[in-house]
């Protein structure tokens, strides 16, 4: 597309703020004139920084720049550190990027840095792994259940060092990809169920450390699994009442839905 169509791409883009409007602009300006000269890590963060306006996708779309930010980033993707990998699906998640061959080789890349690396080692942290998870389910999108089922495998070897978020990204991932245990006969299946009898068991051993949002998060996403863990909700509202005027409104919000259940 020529410079021309371009900018005029970013005249119908509809801004939250003049600032808003300022780093989209000096973004899309410098990919358009300095492109081929780019780091792949500077193409990562201006990817970070368009993530970070109201501006999705969709809209972005319009601009030839940002689609061959795009195509930059998937011909380029085994060249992604494991922290840049992560940055990518993160702002992906966050652009509502709904485009599975862009996803699929972001998740495969996910799988060289973890459970198909020489040394047998994984690369990526397991923070790291479940931001990967919680970016897909972000954006609403669905690959192949072998995916989570290698990730969730892997993460269930140390599942004692899951932080708070860690399990609510889990939660969170899981439950939007709609992995449930329905099936005991199915090895996935079984692999659900334990890693819910994970994050239950770990839940309920590192309340006293888990922040008052932190509780609330992981409650709600139990609540949205049908899954309520008896004795440690009221553990959970005991330590939460405490804390009510730190919370905010959006928390306030997910408590209020899952106390009304």
């Amino acid at each position: 597309r020529s410079a021309s169509s371009t900018e005029r791409a970013t005249d119908t883009f509809r801004y939250a703020s003049r600032e808003e409007e300022r780093v989209v602009r000096t973004t899309l300006h410098e990919l358009g004139t300095q492109r081929e000269d780019m780091k792949l890590s500077m193409k990562v963060y201006h990817f970070q920084e368009l993530s970070r306006t109201s501006i999705r996708d969709p809209i972005l779309e319009r601009d030839g720049r940002y689609i061959q930010l795009k195509q930059d980033l998937k011909e380029e993707v085994k060249k992604l550190s494991p922290a840049q990998l992560v940055a990518a699906m993160v702002s992906c998640g966050r652009l509502s990027v709904r485009e599975k061959e862009m996803w699929w080789d972001l998740a495969r890349a996910v799988e060289r840095h973890t459970v198909k690396t020489k040394s047998g080692a994984p690369g990526l942290a397991h923070s790291q792994i479940c931001l990967t998870m919680h970016a897909l389910g972000k954006a609403n999108v669905k690959i192949k259940d072998r995916f989570y089922y290698r990730m969730l495998k892997l993460m269930m070897k140390n599942a004692e060092i899951w932080t708070e978020f860690d399990m609510a990204w889990i939660l969170y991932g899981m439950r939007k990809r709609r992995l449930k245990p329905r099936n005991p006969e199915q090895k996935e299946h079984k692999l659900w169920a334990r890693v819910l009898r994970a994050v239950a068991a770990y839940f309920r051993q590192k309340m006293h450390f888990i922040s008052p949002k932190g509780i609330v998060y992981i409650l709600y996403e139990f609540g949205k699994h049908g899954i309520f863990p008896g004795e440690e909700l009221f553990r959970a509202t005991r330590r939460i009442r405490r804390h009510l005027s730190s919370l905010s409104n959006r928390t306030l919000v997910l408590l209020a839905v899952l106390l009304a259940r």
